[in-house]
């Protein structure tokens, strides 16, 4: 499931700390839903950055995530995309009200299996003008994004806005 935090660009640590696997509480991929929630959440910001930090898998199930990628440059938010899991992919556990530990089923009955799509999360980047890292064992990636595009922003434009936006899946 894709992490969502809209910020207007204020405490990126505290809201990468905040992040867990709680954060939305069902897996599922719903890209475009986060991009367009976020753009709606920081349009009427006056701010001269707008930054969503996408955290995912990348995998675009709705189909979609390109022109919602393209509607968020318009309004000036760029998107910064940070790759979750690998390409071969791999089970999403899950576990029950009893703490049994079982792998998160389709609606077919089929077990899911999560891919990194690294090109649709590099093409989100690229078309809003924002850039993509991947995560990496120990959240390096994160770093990556904080040091070479949110740090060196001018303190002016680190107003504080930070919005979670949760949306039923």
């Amino acid at each position: 499931a894709p992490g969502l935090i809209a910020l207007g660009a204020d405490d990126f640590q505290t809201a990468v700390r905040e992040l867990n696997t709680d954060t939305i509480p069902r897996p599922g991929t719903d890209i475009a839903t986060a991009i367009d929630q976020a753009v709606d959440a920081v349009k009427s910001e006056e701010a001269n950055s707008k930054i969503l930090i996408l955290v995912t898998d990348g995998e675009d199930l709705e189909g979609r995530v390109l022109k919602s990628a393209q509607d968020a440059a318009k309004t000036g938010l760029k998107i910064y995309t940070v790759g979750v899991g690998t390409p071969q992919g791999d089970l999403i556990p899950e576990t029950d009200d009893n703490g049994t530990v079982m792998y998160l089923h389709n609606a077919d009955g089929e077990i899911v299996k999560s891919r990194l799509d690294e090109k649709t999360l590099k093409q989100i980047a690229s078309d809003t003008g924002g850039a993509y890292a991947r995560l990496g064992q120990q959240g390096q990636g994160l770093d990556e994004i904080y040091r070479k595009y949110i740090a060196t922003l001018p303190t002016h434009q680190l107003e504080s806005r930070r919005e979670k936006i949760r949306f039923e899946q």
